[in-house]
């Protein structure tokens, strides 16, 4: 879906090359799952792992972007992230969120 509900993709865009994109993520399996690793040292370093980040990963290759996903805290509701985006806490959200007859 593009602006406006339409699905006729815009013929201008901004180009992302090079922009980071603070993308907020919530941990809902299977769509975004957090491990951790730990390296040669003991040190934990996150990881997200399943079809959200897959679809980043293939957004960030085709559009050259640099990602920064955040995990949106787990006492936030969908509502309350999406507020973040539009107050600029983040650029966008991808989570398990799609759009219904209802909405």
């Amino acid at each position: 879906m593009w602006l406006g509900n339409s699905l006729i993709p815009p013929t201008d865009r901004v180009v992302l090359e090079g922009a980071t994109l603070r993308i907020a993520v919530m941990e809902s399996a299977p769509f975004t799952m957090l491990t951790y690793e730990t390296d040669g040292n003991g040190h934990n370093t996150a990881k997200f792992t399943s079809y959200v980040p897959d679809l980043i990963t293939l957004l960030q290759n085709k559009m050259k972007f640099i990602p920064q996903l955040i995990l949106a805290p787990l006492n936030k509701t969908y509502t309350e992230v999406i507020q973040g985006v539009a107050n600029g806490v983040y650029n966008m959200m991808i989570s398990d969120v799609a759009i219904t007859a209802a909405q």
